[in-house]
């Protein structure tokens, strides 16, 4: 049963993170969703308050403390944890010499240390629910690598890491962890090259939905999105 079950998401005041919410608030999901941007969250979460239970606070996750702040207003909200969804994530683009220390730390930082950080103050709560998850938001730029993405990649190959190891330490305790690896998304105002494809931000919530409504037992490891033409 996916209604009433308590999800924490995090990079929700984003476009990729709204489409999420959406998703989640459609199928009866209970929720606190987190980012950067108050006046995004606000209006996210007044969209669905009259008839879902959605809560927000702002922050930034590479800060100790909101970590630990964010953990304890979910439980608090909530009552308890079932779901942890880490999406939130940074970039900056260009060749390793072009960048500044200052980008190079804020894309380790939020990629990776604030999404070990934010599982590992999670764990204790999911550890006492039942049929309980964790979804990494990961990228293509974790399989395979490109010139100008140096960092990036090197981030989410980090993701990708431990999304497996954790997949092994947990699968005995009934906890899923499952990594989803997209393709260059086409709504986030990035601008590509013309022979860059994109797929669009509901093949990741659809891939979310599948991997919630999951029956127990097993677990999709990892899902790959790459895009296709249609016809």
């Amino acid at each position: 049963m996916l209604h009433n079950k308590r999800v924490l998401l995090t990079g929700a005041s984003g476009l990729l993170g709204r489409a999420i919410t959406e998703m989640l608030a459609s199928n009866g999901f209970r929720m606190v969703v987190t980012g950067r941007r108050d006046n995004r969250l606000k209006i996210l979460s007044q969209q669905y308050q009259d008839n879902r239970e959605i809560y927000s606070l702002s922050g930034d996750i590479c800060h100790d403390n909101f970590r630990q702040q964010l953990i304890d207003f979910t439980c608090e909200k909530l009552g308890g944890l079932d779901v942890l969804i880490n999406n939130a994530g940074t970039f900056h683009f260009g060749n390793l010499m072009d960048l500044m220390p200052k980008e190079i730390d804020q894309v380790i930082t939020t990629n990776v240390t604030a999404l070990i950080h934010m599982t590992y103050l999670a764990l204790p709560h999911l550890l006492s629910s039942t049929q309980s998850s964790i979804i990494n938001i990961c990228s293509l730029a974790g399989k395979a690598s490109l010139p100008g993405a140096s960092c990036y990649a090197a981030s989410k190959w980090a993701v990708v890491g431990f999304t497996a190891a954790l997949q092994q330490e947990l699968w005995k305790q009934g906890i899923r962890v499952c990594a989803i690896s997209p393709g260059q998304l086409e709504e986030l105002g990035i601008k590509l090259p013309e022979d860059v494809e994109t797929i669009p931000l509901s093949a990741v919530t659809d891939a979310i939905a599948f991997i919630l409504q999951h029956p127990a037992g097993s677990c999709p490891a990892e899902i790959v999105l790459r895009p296709m033409a249609s016809r």
